[in-house]
């Protein structure tokens, strides 16, 4: 697949996609969902995070971007190390710069 990007009224190039999903494209939200399900999954199989009655709430995710919730610090890297564990099985990488804690 090539693509090519729009920045105000000039486009660049056209350039080889060989892989990721394509922001915008109508299956882009499943396979996202079917990729991040897992990771998901394991925060709430970790019991760590805040809990409303018997409920464990810990993470909050929007596309690609992952909140994670814990009134505890050390909790709260059990998460993170979770999340880097299993985002690093499925070879996807942690933008740092847009870590906030």
């Amino acid at each position: 697949m090539w693509s090519t990007v729009k920045w105000d009224n000039p486009f660049s190039s056209f350039f080889k996609l060989v892989s990721g999903v394509r922001q915008g494209g109508i299956l882009s939200p499943s396979l996202i969902a079917l990729i991040v399900d897992d990771i998901l999954l394991k925060l709430s199989e970790s019991k760590r995070g805040c809990y409303l009655g018997w409920i464990c709430f810990n993470s909050v995710m929007y596309a690609d971007d992952l909140m994670l919730i814990d009134i505890s610090i050390r909790d709260l890297q059990l998460l993170v190390d979770i999340c880097v564990k299993e985002f690093k099985l499925i070879g996807l990488e942690i933008n740092l710069k847009k870590l906030h804690v």
